[in-house]
């Protein structure tokens, strides 16, 4: 199936045999005896040789490209499309079941089928349309909610001016690390100049990965710089914005010294790792400590608003359904005939955050995306 490892890898050239993706000890030997990409084992031993990395080498080697592409086809036919007649009710709709006990931020998850899991751009997605003769699909989604929250709860003065400002945050957080103009970079990256697109997306992996306590080595690796300029720019994130910094520091202290962190509302996640004196095992956990209050206050925000939102349907006896809840969206079955009390019912309930106590001072406003469509694949953004 793959023809370049065939033509390219040394272990496969002329070999009667094709390399198999399905193999892990292939994929195994590809990665790291062939290709020899720089990927750190698990405390264990094992290695992570899934999307998430192999995604970072795509470009550079066409082979990965072809391994990820199979595997989202094989996942696809043996999830979905193979098992879809088990997953569909007397009603003719697809159902799945949701579980808040797997994932340790307390996310809701889905299995059976996992509708969470469905690729965002794949064409099985044109199979899930409304239960309305004249229906839309809707997915609501909660705009940079995880940054927004990490502004809020670590109240950076710099950050905070970023949203109140509604700047293009990767662009402000570009212009900080490289100390440019914001005015100026945006100008330039809205006229397609090649550098300014790198540089905001130098920024986007900036925001994404000190939140978690991204290394020099990551950054490295996820942006293509040597690991001196990686380390640069992680010195320069934290002067730009000090609060966030301070704040992650803090909550690595609370996970060595008290062994938890807290979120928004108090929900704890142990971390006994942090006092371990394996320093593997320690920075996993600290590193886990960044991450749980974010993730677990926005879904939180989520899960209230899907809660008020189920309400506020059947006290308004609006025909509208919610079917399903991925991360920081929600995804909503309208007749259209109620599409405008509909989404302003949506906005209703997933911006009252905004004006409830535990987020009102932050003076952060929450902003939520609304795009429809006939099904899930062909989906345009809405004005609300």
């Amino acid at each position: 199936m793959i023809e370049w490892a065939m033509d390219n890898i040394k272990s496969w050239k002329g070999q009667a045999q094709a390399f198999n993706p399905r193999s892990p000890i292939q994929v195994k030997q590809l990665c790291l005896e062939e290709l020899e990409l720089p990927v750190n084992p698990h405390y264990d031993g094992s290695y992570d040789l899934g999307k998430e990395v192999l995604g970072k080498f795509e470009n550079k080697y066409p082979v990965l490209k072809e391994i990820l592409k199979f595997r989202s086809v094989k996942s696809i036919l043996s999830n979905f499309v193979a098992k879809w007649h088990l997953f569909t009710g007397p009603d003719n709709c697809i159902h799945t079941v949701y579980t808040q006990d797997i994932t340790a931020t307390g996310r809701l998850s889905s299995k059976q089928m996992n509708l969470q899991n469905m690729p965002k751009a794949h064409p099985v997605r044109k199979s899930i349309h409304s239960r309305y003769k004249n229906g839309l699909l809707v997915a609501a989604d909660y705009v940079q909610v995880e940054p927004m929250i990490l502004a809020g709860m670590s109240d950076d003065k710099n950050m905070k001016k970023a949203f109140a400002e509604m700047l293009d945050l990767h662009l402000y957080t570009a212009a900080q690390i490289y100390n440019l103009d914001y005015d100026e970079l945006k100008a330039a990256y809205d006229s397609g100049d090649k550098e300014a697109i790198k540089k905001r997306f130098h920024g986007k992996q900036m925001n994404l990965g000190m939140g978690y306590g991204i290394t020099k080595y990551g950054l490295s690796d996820y942006t293509g710089v040597s690991i001196n300029k990686a380390e640069a720019m992680i010195e320069k994130y934290n002067t730009s914005f000090p609060d966030v910094y301070e704040f992650r520091l803090n909550l690595h202290w609370q996970a060595m010294n008290n062994g938890y962190v807290c979120d928004l509302f108090g929900r704890r996640r142990h971390l006994p790792g942090a006092k371990s004196s394996n320093r593997g095992t320690q920075n996993r956990a600290l590193r886990q400590a960044g991450n749980f209050p974010g993730q677990s206050t926005a879904n939180y925000f989520c899960l209230i608003s899907l809660c008020i939102l189920r309400e506020l349907i059947k006290e308004r006896n609006i025909r509208m359904v919610i079917i399903g809840a991925e991360h920081d969206k929600l995804y909503l079955d309208i007749d259209r005939e109620w599409q405008s009390e509909a989404l302003e019912t949506t906005q209703e309930a997933m911006l009252v955050h905004n004006e409830m106590e535990y987020w009102e001072p932050t003076g952060i406003d929450l902003r939520v995306d609304v795009q429809g469509g006939k099904n899930l694949y062909e989906m345009e953004e809405i004005l609300v």
